[in-house]
């Protein structure tokens, strides 16, 4: 779940500095850093929202983003938002 969480952190911080790049903003590390911890934290608190406003979802309504969690991966499917 730790590795999960990392890769995922890092994907944001690539992808803010890509997107300051591409504006033409010079983009620091420390900025994409910055800008990426954000976004991941934003992610982390919409995801905590869903699972409480949700609930348990069934089976059949699992979400699609479930399909890159660790259980995913491996073939099983959580119920709802479980790794928020």
């Amino acid at each position: 779940m730790l590795l999960y969480a990392l890769v995922k952190f890092a994907a944001y911080v690539l992808w803010c500095w890509l997107g300051a790049y591409l504006l033409a903003v010079r983009p620091s590390f420390v900025d994409a850093l910055k800008f990426g911890g954000v976004r991941w934290l934003i992610g982390l608190a919409f995801g905590v929202a869903a699972a409480i406003g949700l609930g348990s979802i069934s089976q059949q309504s699992s979400f699609a983003s479930d399909l890159a969690s660790p259980e995913g991966m491996a073939g099983r499917f959580c119920v709802g938002r479980c790794l928020c």
